[in-house]
C-alpha cells in the first residue's frame, strides 16, 4: 500500500475502508490479512506518535493502542468465523486522525 508519495494517514484511511469493505462483504480470508496489515500500520502509527507530549497528544496515543486492539481482536474473530456486527473501524480511524491533527494545533486565545 506504501508509495514514496503517499502518507502514513492515507495509508491508514485506505487500509481500514479495504478491511472493512473485505469483512462486510464476507471475504474472510482477505478480511484477516487486511485487518492484520491495519493493525500493523496502527502500531506503527502509535509509534511515531512523541511520548513526551502535553495530555492532549497522550490521548491520542491511548486511542491509537485502544483502536490497534480493537483491530487484532477483530483479527482473531475472523479467525474463528465470519463476524456478525464488524465494528465501525473507518469512523474511529478518521476519529483518531482528527484528534492528532486537533491536538497538534496551536491553542488560540
Amino acid at each position: 500500500m506504501r508509495t514514496p508519495t503517499s502518507s502514513p494517514r492515507r495509508d491508514l484511511l485506505e487500509l481500514v475502508a479495504l478491511a472493512e469493505f473485505l469483512v462486510r462483504s464476507g471475504q474472510q480470508g482477505a478480511a484477516m490479512a487486511a485487518t492484520e496489515r491495519l493493525a500493523d500500520a496502527l502500531l506503527a502509527y502509535y509509534h511515531r506518535l512523541p511520548c513526551t507530549a502535553p495530555p492532549e497528544a497522550a490521548r491520542v496515543r491511548r486511542d491509537a493502542l485502544r483502536l490497534w486492539a480493537e483491530v487484532r481482536l477483530l483479527t482473531d474473530r475472523l479467525r474463528l468465523g465470519p463476524v456478525r456486527r464488524p465494528p465501525a473501524l473507518r469512523r474511529k480511524v478518521e476519529a483518531l486522525l482528527l484528534s492528532e491533527t486537533l491536538a497538534a494545533a496551536p491553542a488560540v486565545p
